[in-house]
């Protein structure tokens, strides 16, 4: 069975109401065209991740920015393995209930239910691990130059 997770980017929360700063400004904006451009999917074989079977990330729909859309995968491969078994769990109990039987069913399942409610807290742990590791790319791009 392969499962994917998919990252659809949610509303990315805002900083605090502080004056900000020109790299603060940049890391909103950037932020905001992540979540209205990137798209990327984890993919799991079976239940579990082992060194012979890792999970791989890939973009599916790009932001333009190579380095952003690898950012993006390292915050989704952080946060699976913290919600991976839960998906995992749910599935199976929606396919004993007969709720999946096609891959339209799980589709559908993901949007809906508990298994939204995982993938919602999921897309929150990758979206905040994102934020910071945009800032990062950004401050150093600023420190290069760019």
């Amino acid at each position: 069975m392969i499962l994917t997770l998919v990252l659809l980017a949610q509303a990315i929360v805002e900083p605090a109401a502080v004056p900000a700063t020109t790299a603060d400004e940049e890391i909103v904006v950037t932020a905001r065209k992540l979540s209205n451009r990137w798209v990327g999917v984890v993919e799991i074989k079976g239940e579990v991740v082992t060194k012979d079977d890792p999970a791989t990330c890939r973009t599916r729909r790009s932001t333009g920015d190579a380095e952003f859309d690898a950012l993006g995968c390292e915050a989704m491969l952080a946060c699976y393995p913290q919600f991976w078994p839960q998906i995992v769990a749910q599935t199976k109990i929606e396919i004993a209930a007969g709720r999946i039987k096609t891959k339209e069913d799980m589709e559908r399942a993901h949007k809906t239910g508990k298994l939204r409610a995982i993938y919602k807290d999921f897309n929150q742990c990758a979206w905040s691990i994102l934020r910071v590791s945009i800032r990062n790319e950004i401050m150093r791009r600023k420190e290069q130059g760019g």
